[in-house]
């Protein structure tokens, strides 16, 4: 076990946000299964490869614009963002 493994999701996301890579996998390997989760709901037209890449990508943006000083747990705040994420794709899906 790693020295990250033991970290806090708000250790993890100070770390992040300074610039530590090794700080960023650990988070991404925490929070993959919400990802996919979230990807691979059965509504959701598009192809569930981009939908995964999609909310990747906003995982990553969530890191840095994540504000400790709300007191929100990181894991309330990133399943909020995954979730409308998902739905961002629906309404991108329907618009096309």
């Amino acid at each position: 076990m790693n020295q990250l493994q033991l970290c806090s999701d708000q250790d993890l996301v100070k770390k992040s946000n300074a610039g530590d890579k090794k700080a960023t996998e650990e988070l991404y390997h925490r929070y993959i299964g919400l990802i996919r989760k979230c990807a691979h709901q059965q509504h959701l037209m598009t192809e569930k490869s981009d939908v995964e890449a999609h909310l990747t990508l906003t995982f990553l943006e969530a890191i840095k614009q994540y504000d400790d000083a709300l007191h929100i747990p990181f894991a309330g705040f990133i399943q909020s963002r995954m979730h409308f994420g998902a739905l961002r794709v629906i309404n991108d899906d329907f618009v096309e």
